[in-house]
């Protein structure tokens, strides 16, 4: 077994917090396909799923922020509007009220 370290497996553009999460997210899913099958492993899930990683089976995606950020900025917009809307509603209200009384 070849021992490496994460900074030799993570390439550049990957974070190596990433890498870690990936790799025990993976090996959580081998070891309940070995408990699933009933079957034991010769090496423990950790290395299987490094080993995947390594041979290309599965990548790290990395979620797209900027579209996040996006989308929560459009959904504050529209929150913002609504209670602009309301407020203009109230103060409509509240000038009708006034006139009415006089």
């Amino acid at each position: 077994m070849l021992k490496l370290s994460v900074n030799d497996i993570v390439k550049n553009k990957e974070n190596c917090y990433s890498f870690v999460a990936a790799i025990s997210k993976r090996a959580r899913q081998i070891s309940e396909e070995l408990q699933e099958e009933e079957d034991t492993a010769e090496e423990k899930p950790v290395q299987l799923a490094v080993e995947e990683f390594m041979e290309g089976k599965f990548k790290i995606v990395q979620p797209d922020l900027n579209a996040e950020a996006k989308a929560d900025a459009e959904q504050d917009a529209e929150v913002r509007a609504e209670k602009e809307k309301i407020e203009r509603a109230r103060a409509e209200e509240k000038k009708k009220t006034g006139k009415s009384a006089d």
